[in-house]
């Protein structure tokens, strides 16, 4: 069977079976990297009811792990999406729960920003209008500070790969406004400063943030303290 023909059709699990068959598949998915038997063994696993749990359990799962890790998670996903086996919708509600409570997983995981940044970077890369995507993926915590932070993690490791000119002429390009990631009552000026994202408003402007690796860049500048 090709991969056009596949759809979801696994048993709908409850969410402690979901967690507990998801580690093997990920496990084997991060040793082998074979997209196309991962995405078979996904489909085979989840059901459209269940599909979510599933991304929620594989987010938590790779959370931790290395940063490849993390990159190869979010092509899993955004491969999924954009071969139609998961809608977008989805895609997000996967995402939701640990969205909801982002700042609860801060206290435990001070680079969570990063983290959650590599997993989604390549929706960033694969999707087309990814950032208007985006916005609504990032509806559980938006618009606030921290969206904003998760935001900028996503877009500086995006930018390793695209460069900044590319990627901010996609920003741009996409209407997307920062008022609408981090609130109206937010100085964006004083924002893009602090996070080095001056790209996505003027071609001309350069972010040497984005040559430092996710280990180099300290907690402190992803965790705001209340």
């Amino acid at each position: 069977m090709i991969l056009s023909e596949l759809a979801l059709n696994g048993p709908e699990y409850n969410e402690d079976d979901m967690d507990r068959k998801t580690k093997p598949l990920i496990d084997e998915f991060l040793h082998n990297n074979d997209f196309e038997e991962a995405i078979k063994c996904v489909t085979e696993l989840a059901s459209p009811n269940t599909v979510h749990m599933f991304i929620n359990a594989a987010i938590n799962q790779v959370l931790e792990r290395s940063s490849q890790a993390r990159y190869s998670l979010g092509q899993l996903l955004s491969s999924l999406l954009k071969k139609k086996i998961i809608t977008f919708d989805q895609y997000k509600k996967g995402f939701a729960v640990v969205l909801e409570i982002i700042e609860d997983y801060a206290l435990d995981i001070p680079l969570i920003w990063d983290y959650m940044g590599e997993i989604l970077e390549p929706m960033i890369e694969d999707i087309e209008t990814p950032f208007k995507l985006l916005k609504e993926v990032l509806q559980p915590c938006a618009p606030s500070e921290k969206a904003g932070m998760l935001v900028s993690s996503i877009l500086h490791c995006a930018a390793k790969r695209k460069g900044t000119i590319k990627l901010g002429e996609v920003w741009r390009e996409s209407g997307l406004q920062w008022t609408d990631i981090i609130g109206t009552d937010r100085n964006v000026a004083e924002f893009i400063e602090k996070h080095k994202l001056e790209f996505t408003v003027s071609p001309t402007k350069f972010s040497p943030q984005i040559q430092m690796s996710m280990e180099e860049m300290t907690p402190t500048e992803f965790v705001e303290k209340n």
